[in-house]
């Protein structure tokens, strides 16, 4: 399962971008997946969901 690896890079990603810029909080990230990364919706979804619980920036 490569979503949890595309997931943790994603958020490791918007962390760094949010300290450049001085952002406290993050309330949506939008990604557009390819036809062809062999993502499957359901276990990114489920990947993103458990991960963003465990970084308080992008927690409601």
């Amino acid at each position: 399962m490569h979503e949890l690896g595309v997931v943790f890079h994603v958020i490791d990603s918007v962390e760094a971008i949010a300290k450049e810029n001085d952002v406290s909080h993050i309330t949506k990230v939008v990604l557009e997946v390819g036809e062809v990364s062999a993502i499957i919706n359901n276990y990114l979804e489920d990947c993103w969901n458990w991960a963003v619980a465990k970084h308080p920036i992008m927690t409601e």
